[in-house]
């Protein structure tokens, strides 16, 4: 194995990995040590159980190295340093965004982009965004505003500003909030864009005139979402 790694590394052979089908699908419990689940885009709102898994052993050595050497069109695996990280996730394509609560372990896929928390940002951060991403107001910025097509990308979502107007006290009350939302969702509850707390969150996120951000030289204020590195 060791001279085959440095043949490899030496550029004078290379591994292939073949992809072939059993008669009979193998059954595994999950979670399992050679799988992670994989983030798949859907519809769903706050939280949603994994749907799919991924052979990953040996930090998805097989998987990486089949795209790697595969047909052109397999190359590449995108947001591999985001991977396996707490977040948050939405469908590519939908006609508002299906924000959903991220956990940490999964393997990403580009049909359900996802944002992050920059270093150095309290982690309650997370859930607050995710309590602004599930409102009509947010919702009407990005689709109306910011981006006009069905296509929702990161760099879209990371164009929302920041809602600086909401009180510490409602700030705190949101963060309780979504974190018990999340909660429920874990234990099978769904939620609609019509349900009582998302429209309790409406409420909480409403605009109110005369607010503005605090910006000085000491505490610049916060405008932009706090997402990415």
């Amino acid at each position: 194995m060791e001279e085959i790694r440095r043949q490899q590394a030496a550029g004078e052979t290379r591994r292939n990995v073949r992809a072939i089908g059993l008669d009979k699908p193998v059954e595994i419990e999950l979670p399992h040590p050679d799988y992670c689940y994989y983030n798949k885009g859907i519809s769903a709102i706050v939280y949603s159980p994994p749907t799919h898994a991924v052979f990953w052993r040996d930090d998805g050595d097989a998987v990486l190295t089949f795209k790697r050497n595969g047909n052109w069109y397999l190359h590449g695996v995108g947001g591999q340093p985001y991977f396996g990280r707490e977040g948050l996730t939405w469908q590519l394509i939908a006609q508002r965004i299906h924000i959903r609560y991220l956990p940490a372990g999964y393997i990403l896929d580009s049909g359900a982009p996802c944002a992050f928390l920059r270093s150095g940002v309290e982690h309650d951060e997370l859930f607050f965004i995710l309590g602004w991403a599930l409102t009509a107001m947010c919702n009407r910025l990005l689709k109306e505003v910011i981006n006009h097509t069905k296509n929702i990308q990161g760099k879209d979502f990371e164009r929302l500003p920041y809602p600086f107007w909401v009180s510490e006290a409602d700030k705190r009350a949101i963060i309780a909030s979504i974190k018990d939302m999340i909660d429920e969702a874990i234990r099978g509850k769904t939620y609609s864009r019509n349900c009582p707390e998302v429209r309790w969150l409406e409420d909480k996120f409403a605009f109110t005139e005369g607010v503005s951000a605090p910006v000085s030289d000491s505490t610049p204020g916060q405008l932009s979402l706090p997402l990415f590195e």
